[in-house]
């Protein structure tokens, strides 16, 4: 069985996690097909957006615990450098959007991973934990990073520090989620999302996401440059004309993507 569905429908990738007798805990073969994944959707040059969800009631509960004979045995270090390191990497250096679909829990590592993606869209009986200190570890997969920039230095150490659960409407309200839906309508507004994406400028969106995660180190000098920079190039593509004539036309604009 394949532990990730990959399906492709017009200009969308849908990327699923699929081992739902385990929460769809993290393993190292899990890790490696969602990579490959990955690089699939970001490779195709017909595919505009990429959705990461999961089959059932979780989204992932984080690291498979399980996978190790024995606890006191663990590589760490070697685990996070070959594992998290890369696939978090991957996912914010890809340069098409990355659409969470949060069906239920993201835990740990499981949350790290919604983190990591430039939209979460939340089912509404969804929840978010750093359950990490739970067992006595500190929160990994990028998410000391990705917490007190979205929100605060206070809210992100009292959630790493207790483990405690926030609901998909409380993250909704502190900015982590762009919106959050009944169940029984979370997929439909999932698939909306995504095709509205996979509509715009893609060329457009990579350097938004390109300027947006270079603006946590650089100065206001250095992101001025880069604007410039990512708008000169912007300005040469096909998308821009594209846009620029819909506007003047007042129609609605057809992007392709160059």
């Amino acid at each position: 069985m394949s532990l990730i569905r990959y399906h492709e429908e017009q200009a969308v990738a849908t990327l699923t996690l699929n081992r739902p007798e385990s929460l769809h805990s993290l393993t190292g073969e899990l890790m490696s097909q969602l990579m490959e994944s990955l690089h699939k959707a970001g490779q195709n040059p017909d595919i505009r957006c990429i959705v990461l969800t999961a089959t059932g009631k979780a989204f992932c509960a984080g690291q498979d615990l399980n996978e190790f004979d024995r606890v006191d045995e663990i590589d760490f270090e070697g685990t996070l450098k070959s594992r998290y390191e890369p696939l978090i990497q991957t996912m914010r250096s890809l340069s098409k959007p990355i659409v969470c679909g949060l069906n239920g829990v993201a835990a740990g590592a499981g949350a790290s991973l919604a983190l990591a993606c430039d939209m979460i869209i939340a089912s509404e009986d969804a929840y978010l934990t750093m359950a990490f200190v739970h067992i006595g570890l500190i929160p990994d997969g990028g998410s000391t990073w990705f917490l007190p920039r979205m929100t605060g230095y206070h809210r992100a150490m009292n959630l790493m520090m207790t483990g405690d659960k926030v609901t998909a409407r409380q993250a909704h309200e502190w900015g982590w989620i762009y919106a959050v839906y009944p169940p029984d309508g979370f997929d439909d507004a999932l698939h909306v999302m995504a095709t509205k994406m996979s509509h715009m400028p893609t060329q457009a969106l990579a350097r938004i996401k390109q300027a947006v995660n270079a603006s946590f180190q650089n100065t206001l000098e250095e992101q001025l440059m880069l604007e410039r920079n990512l708008q000169t190039q912007a300005g040469k593509t096909k998308d821009f004309k594209e846009g620029v004539a819909a506007f003047r036309e007042k129609r609605r604009p057809k992007f392709g993507g160059g």
